[in-house]
């Protein structure tokens, strides 16, 4: 992470005017059509995993619907590689860089690919989420990149060989091209993958700023942000891990093509804002944990923390039989709601969303702390929260493949859900969702 020195437009009365009456003027773009199979490949996937589609319907969740973060796009186009930044569906833009940064880039980002990768690097900035949520906003962007990640690497077709890597080496990226990244941005993930070339690529439109670099201005008050993160978060120097890699768990009557499946589940995906209707049948239950069986190819560039642990909690009056509770155990524990704990409390616990009270079933995704929130070592931090983001997300596809509404609930009360989850006292809840069914009217 880049430090700042001198933040926003502090101690100077005329820089601080220059900033309050400044406005980005609308840049200037010329049009080139691209025909490469990689930025074609990378543009239809970035589409369908990353961005709403044509009603606004977005694939991936995000706190306060901010998306957090910028997604970049490294590839070789007539034979030299080259950078672009997609702000969003259909929209490229080519980034200034020259061919051999770019070259150093893509070297960076995956030393171990062959020379004809696609790279999708994804960057955060932190400024989007804490300008509205204060500090916890970071933790929100954290989450957020984690749900984008791994729905990119889900929807990936296997036969392009993806492997995403968390948390590549961030200076070994800015030594080899930083004007690829942007001020006040965090590296968080790359994925590689091989561009397959069986048809013929239709050409891409790329826009070309005249006379500008292909990123917005920063805001000068992000500045002030910045320096809070900087000299905490900066990651540490951890050996990698090997890229494990395992198919989307099938389901009855499904095709073998999981990454379709994926697509058609993220697809399906929807935040519930009313829980109501019959109650949610205990095989549903199971066939939305079931999904916490896939592993993805990730290879972490951070000392791995292990997997985070689930925790079931039936809400009020909701239970499940024993072989039901058996079939459940390999994804977590199961326990029931407090007798002593009222279903006000509930809804306290869940930031006063009052629909959380009707829902019928409680994950908790949780993580010893002594493990991990460490100084000197945040990238134990990143780790553990890039993995309860990614089992957040494949509840939430298992959960959108049952046709069970869920709930992410993103303020609650960490010692009342401690205490309903009977978690360890060392134990941080790091992600909370809902679970039951949708009113019909929704």
């Amino acid at each position: 992470m880049k430090p700042v020195t001198q933040p926003g437009w502090s101690g100077s009365v005329k820089a601080a005017w220059n900033a309050f009456e400044y406005t980005e003027s609308t840049p200037e773009y010329g049009t080139i059509k691209v025909v490469d199979y990689g930025i074609r490949q990378a543009v239809d996937l970035i589409a369908c995993s990353l961005f709403p589609d044509a009603n606004g319907k977005w694939p991936i969740p995000s706190a306060g619907g901010i998306y957090p973060f910028t997604v970049l796009v490294v590839t070789i186009v007539e034979s030299s590689w080259q950078v672009f930044r997609l702000p969003g569906r259909g929209q490229v833009i080519r980034a200034d860089v020259p061919p051999g940064q770019a070259a150093a880039l893509a070297t960076a980002l995956d030393p171990a690919r062959s020379g004809r990768s696609c790279h999708v690097l994804l960057l955060l900035r932190p400024w989007l989420s804490m300008r509205k949520y204060g500090p916890r906003g970071y933790l929100y962007t954290q989450l957020d990149a984690a749900h984008a990640a791994v729905n990119l690497t889900g929807a990936t077709p296997s036969h392009w060989r993806p492997v995403l890597r968390v948390g590549p080496d961030p200076c070994a990226i800015e030594a080899a091209a930083e004007a690829a990244v942007p001020p006040f941005h965090e590296i968080h993930s790359v994925l590689s993958f091989d561009p397959s070339h069986v048809v013929d690529p239709a050409p891409v439109a790329v826009r070309v700023p005249h006379g500008r670099g292909a990123f917005p201005e920063p805001d000068p008050v992000e500045a002030l942000c910045w320096a809070f993160l900087v000299g905490t978060l900066q990651r540490g120097d951890p050996p990698p891990s090997a890229p494990v890699r395992t198919a989307l768990a099938s389901t009855p009557g499904e095709s073998s093509n999981d990454w379709r499946r994926w697509r058609r589940w993220a697809a399906a995906r929807r935040s519930c804002r009313r829980f109501d209707g019959p109650r949610l049948e205990a095989r549903t239950l199971l066939r939305t944990l079931s999904v916490l069986e896939v592993r993805l190819p990730v290879d972490f560039g951070e000392t791995d923390v292990g997997e985070v642990r689930a925790t079931v909690v039936l809400g009020p009056g909701y239970d499940v039989d024993e072989r039901v509770r058996a079939r459940l155990a390999p994804y977590g524990d199961v326990v029931t709601w407090p007798d002593d704990l009222c279903t006000e409390e509930l809804v306290r616990a869940c930031g006063s969303q009052e629909h959380a009270g009707d829902a019928q079933a409680f994950v908790l995704l949780h993580h010893p702390a002594s493990r991990i929130v460490v100084d000197g070592r945040p990238d134990l931090l990143r780790a553990a929260l890039f993995r309860a983001g990614c089992a957040a997300h494949l509840i939430q596809l298992g959960a959108a493949g049952a046709g069970v509404a869920v709930l992410t609930i993103g303020r609650f009360d960490q010692a009342v859900w401690s205490r309903a989850g009977r978690l360890d006292v060392d134990d941080q809840v790091l992600y909370l969702m809902a679970l039951g069914t949708a009113k019909e009217s929704m």
